[in-house]
């Protein structure tokens, strides 16, 4: 009986532990213009979108095809829209005092696979 609750008790350690990162999806996103690749970390756990070196950015919306995020930080206010069906990812720079565009750009993502 103590061997049955044995393994019956590891069994439900290592079942768990396959689902430990379910709600964080790191992805591959290469530039749709030009050759540059960056890694985005969707977490949904912590409510947050990373693009490369930018912090982490607060998630606003979840949608069915969208999910939204943003980030006010030096004079400026950055978007990122990813759209969960195509991959695609845009990333948008406003100026904070004036909401003119700094920059505008797009990315097609991927799935990253673990190598490891």
């Amino acid at each position: 009986m103590k061997k049955l609750l044995g393994i019956l008790v590891l069994g439900l350690l290592f079942c768990n532990a396959g689902f430990a990162d379910d709600d964080r999806a790191i992805l591959n996103c290469k530039h749709k213009d030009h050759n540059y690749s960056y890694q985005l970390i969707i977490n949904l756990d912590e409510e947050t979108m990373k693009l490369f070196e930018f912090g982490a950015m607060k998630i606003i919306e979840i949608e069915e095809t969208t999910i939204r995020a943003i980030d006010h930080s030096d004079g400026m206010k950055r978007f990122l829209v990813f759209e969960r069906f195509s991959g695609e990812l845009t990333h948008t720079i406003l100026y904070e005092y004036d909401d003119k565009v700094y920059s505008s750009e797009t990315y097609i993502c991927e799935k990253a696979e673990k190598v490891f």
